[in-house]
């Protein structure tokens, strides 16, 4: 199996670095969705690079299905721990939620999330509840803002997988006019595994050796319940 979006991996160690090195955490909760592999890739790997870097991950807490309204349960254990930072590892509509709800409990622990928050979705729930503060890792390719823009044209809005989607099948269509048929799957993974410089609805430069792509990933702050342009931290190439 190929992935089109940034590795959890190479997401999760910026996130950690990124909490360690300037904002100066030395304790991290973690909340996720329960049986989401996206999720608990991200939170495995950030437990592993903060520990590494010497912090200490103090609450580790899950919740059914995204979308749920009532986070109380995770919460208070989060607050009984005062941890420096929450990670929230998913996606729009809970994440928001949680946040609101963190908020009104009293806990100041700095939000930091995946790129489950590079979604539209996000800034609009935001900007219904108290304003939050916050780091999250996002896509950097100058390539993507043209695609959403234009998919925003043609269908109204655009969620947060709609461009990996998109380089899913052009992908697989690049791979499978290179060997010429469907007939072969190994030729076809291989033609995948060889594909460089990718232009898309984002760039990647190439896979590596466990199939991951490796493209440019960074950590955007939001400020006010909205997303700043400027970078934080940014992964090398």
């Amino acid at each position: 199996m190929f992935l089109v979006a940034g590795s959890n991996v190479l997401q999760a160690n910026l996130l950690a670095k990124v909490a360690v090195e300037q904002l100066n955490a030395i304790s991290a909760s973690m909340i996720w969705q329960n049986m989401d592999v996206y999720s608990e890739g991200f939170v495995q790997s950030f437990k592993a690079s903060f520990t590494e870097l010497g912090g200490s991950v103090v609450v580790e807490q899950t919740y059914e299905g995204n979308g749920g309204t009532m986070f109380d349960s995770q919460l208070t254990a989060v607050k009984e721990a005062n941890p420096d930072v929450l990670l929230l590892a998913s996606f729009p509509k809970s994440v928001p939620r949680i946040m609101a709800q963190a908020l009104d409990m009293g806990i100041e622990s700095i939000f930091i999330g995946s790129d489950g928050w590079d979604d539209p979705l996000m800034s609009s729930t935001l900007e219904d509840n108290e304003p939050v503060d916050g780091y999250y890792c996002t896509n950097l390719d100058p390539d993507a803002v043209g695609f959403i823009s234009a998919y925003t044209a043609k269908y109204g809005s655009v969620d947060g997988i709609a461009a990996a989607g998109y380089d899913a099948m052009k992908i697989l269509a690049i791979a499978i006019e290179t060997v010429g048929s469907t007939d072969d799957p190994a030729a076809i993974r291989d033609a995948i595994a060889n594909i460089t410089n990718y232009e898309g609805a984002t760039t990647i430069f190439r896979f590596d050796e466990n199939r991951n792509p490796i493209k440019s990933v960074g950590v955007r702050q939001i400020l006010n319940g909205m997303p700043q342009d400027d970078i934080i931290e940014a992964a090398p190439e």
